[in-house]
């Protein structure tokens, strides 16, 4: 998700004074310097339209897709 994104969806829904519990990873999280920003973007996108994320473990699942996208990259 774009931070604009959020940005008007929290917008739309919230009170600014509203009390939230929030959580994001970005690129600067984690290793990604094999990867271009829209390969980052297309991995964020896959990690919000994926059903089988388990949002439990969010930071080893971003981890294990960012290692299977960037594999699957270099075997292209």
């Amino acid at each position: 998700m774009k931070i604009r994104e959020l940005m008007n969806y929290l917008n739309e829904n919230y009170d600014p004074d509203d009390a939230i519990v929030v959580q994001w990873w970005g690129r600067d999280q984690f290793d990604t310097s094999g990867m271009t920003p829209e390969q980052w973007v297309d991995a964020a996108d896959y990690m919000e339209t994926n059903p089988d994320t388990d949002w439990g473990y969010i930071h080893e699942a971003l981890s294990e897709v960012l290692s299977e996208y960037m594999e699957n990259q270099n075997a292209n």
